[in-house]
C-alpha cells in the first residue's frame, strides 16, 4: 500500500457512524468497510481486496485521519493518481458512512 495525501476531521458522533462500517447486502454492492483499532478498512466486496486503509486518532472534540493508504498492487487494483484517489476515498466516506453528499 502507498500513502495518500488525505485529510479528514469529524465529530465523535460522525466517527461512530464510520465505526458502523458498511456491509454489502446485495451482489451489486461493491464495498465492505469496517473499523478495527482506529483504522477504517475499505475492501472490494467480491474479491476481498483491501483497497484503502485510513488510520484515525482522537483529537479535542472529535477524530481526524492520521494516515491514509491505497492498494499499490497494480495487478489487483488500478489506482488513479494520489489526489484523485484521496478525493474518491473522501467521497466514499461522506456518501456511504456519513450519509452526506
Amino acid at each position: 500500500m502507498r500513502d495518500l495525501p488525505f485529510e479528514l476531521e469529524c465529530t465523535q458522533e460522525e466517527f461512530r457512524s464510520i465505526e458502523r462500517g458498511l456491509v454489502p447486502e446485495e451482489m451489486e454492492d461493491k464495498w465492505f468497510a469496517f473499523v478495527e483499532d482506529w483504522t477504517l478498512y475499505w475492501h472490494r466486496s467480491w474479491t476481498g481486496l483491501c483497497v484503502y486503509a485510513i488510520q484515525f486518532q482522537p483529537i479535542a472534540g472529535g477524530v481526524r485521519a492520521l494516515r491514509a493508504r491505497v492498494c499499490s498492487d497494480t495487478a489487483a487494483y488500478r489506482a488513479a493518481d494520489d489526489h484523485a484517489e484521496a478525493a474518491w476515498l473522501e467521497r466514499l466516506i461522506r456518501t456511504w458512512l456519513l450519509k452526506r453528499v
